[in-house]
């Protein structure tokens, strides 16, 4: 092999080890965003996406702060901090067991 093809090989696996360095980052930030005790409950950014994320398309579309299963408005979980965007994520906090507090 010459030293140019050898070179553009280096080149190329040096290409692929930093995009999965970035995409690992992506990645990792992506879900740093979320809050943990945040429950997903539904996106407006597509069915298969919702799904995905393990919640379902919002029902009351875009533009509307969904009601979560725990009889109260969502809070936005999106990575963008944006939930009036088209793309938006939406969660709940569960609610706390008052077990303690009764003993």
């Amino acid at each position: 092999m010459s030293e140019d093809t050898m070179g553009r090989r280096n080149r190329i696996a040096a290409a692929v080890v930093v995009f999965a360095l970035i995409a690992g980052f992506v990645i990792t930030f992506d879900w740093s965003v979320f809050d943990d005790d945040a429950i997903y409950y539904c996106s407006n950014d597509g069915e298969d996406y919702a799904k995905m994320m393990g919640g379902i398309s919002c029902p009351e579309g875009p533009g509307v702060v969904p009601m979560c299963p725990n009889d109260e408005p969502c809070v936005c979980i999106d990575g963008d901090d944006s939930c009036d965007d088209g793309d938006d994520d939406w969660g709940y906090y569960p609610k706390e067991d008052n077990q303690e507090e009764s003993k």
